[in-house]
């Protein structure tokens, strides 16, 4: 397990949202993650992207191709998720978008951090990502997140359940 970093130096990552209404499809395009942390004696990270995107108590997970040894990777990678496109659906979606070291064997993975669309999202950049995202279909909304950590964004998101 990791040493808890602020999530202030968990780095930041780059992607944008599209919706496609008649489509039914969702498109994250990954384009790459900044100044992942340095953690002890591994070395820099193997890192990935996991998304899960959660909706009407149906969860999807896909995730990018690993890169070897780098802070800074690029992944330039397009992600798409079939959704329903009605207003309800979409505004209790919840996508997670996680950067995970894969380099601590094939068994074990540490979520670096991630960042929170949609239902359970916190920050004004996610809030306004999504936002974006719902009202502008068809419309490729980009933006750059800082990278939370896990256990702060499961607090947001009990937060969230108890209001």
């Amino acid at each position: 397990m990791r040493k808890c970093v602020e999530s202030a130096k968990l780095g930041r990552i780059s992607f944008s949202t599209c919706l496609e209404v008649d489509a039914r499809r969702l498109t994250i395009n990954l384009t790459r993650a900044e100044d992942l942390p340095k953690f002890g004696i591994c070395g820099p990270p193997d890192p990935c992207v996991r998304i899960i995107l959660e909706q009407n108590n149906f969860r999807q997970t896909k995730q990018t191709r690993i890169l070897k040894s780098t802070y800074h990777p690029v992944f330039k990678e397009a992600v798409m998720f079939l959704v329903s496109a009605k207003e309800d659906d979409l505004n209790n979606t919840c996508l997670t978008i996680s950067v995970v070291d894969t380099s601590l064997g094939a068994n074990v993975e540490d979520v670096i951090g991630q960042v929170v669309l949609g239902k359970y999202a916190k920050s004004k950049i996610s809030i306004d990502q999504w936002r974006n995202t719902i009202r502008n279909p068809g419309k490729e909304i980009k933006a750059t997140h800082a990278l939370r950590s896990v256990e702060e964004n499961l607090e947001l998101k009990v937060e969230r359940l108890a209001s």
